[in-house]
């Protein structure tokens, strides 16, 4: 088969979005430069094909000095209040503040970054936001993320899962719910 992707996993976590990064042939040879976290990091690399197998992952492992104390990340989203009947939940919202306040008390952190979006702010124009929040996130820093709230699946041949905002529609969840 021809490869298609590459992608790079540091302690499981993907370097490239979605199926990673694009290539095409039978052989490639990148190099890339990664953020280590503190203490060891395992590192994998693998290819997938045109016909979408993965190869292998090539396994290897890095250890870093801690530099700095990692800062916190913190979002949380509740949705209790519901447009459609039926789907109204007594404690989403709730869940999502005190979860979000729990983490604010820790003192392990040299800096705490948290937001909370309850009922008609979980939404994609805060979805955007709290993705900004965490986009300044090194690989040492934690981040804690927290939904409460009702999802589903769209009848798409992926079967797209997607959480609920307010408003959404499962017969156009595309359109109105938030992509998981």
């Amino acid at each position: 088969g021809v490869l298609r992707t590459a992608q790079v996993f540091v302690n499981d976590v993907p370097l490239y979005s979605g199926n990673g990064k694009a290539i095409s042939g039978s052989k490639v040879a990148l190099d890339e430069k990664i953020i280590l976290g503190n203490g060891y990091n395992k590192i994998e690399t693998s290819c997938t094909n045109d016909t979408g197998v993965e190869a292998f992952r090539a396994l290897t492992s890095a250890t870093a000095e801690a530099k700095q104390t990692p800062d916190l990340y913190v979002l949380a989203f509740g949705v209790s209040k519901y447009t459609t009947p039926g789907l109204e939940l007594a404690y989403a919202a709730k869940d999502a503040s005190d979860f979000a306040a729990g983490f604010n008390k820790l003192a392990d952190f040299a800096n705490i970054h948290s937001k909370v979006f309850l009922d008609v702010n979980v939404n994609g124009k805060n979805l955007a936001e709290a993705k900004a929040l965490v986009a300044n996130a090194s690989p040492s820093d934690v981040v804690a993320v927290f939904f409460a709230g009702h999802g589903s699946h769209d009848e798409d041949p992926d079967q797209t899962y997607y959480l609920l905002t307010v408003g959404s529609n499962e017969d156009n969840l595309a359109k109105t719910g938030l992509p998981f």
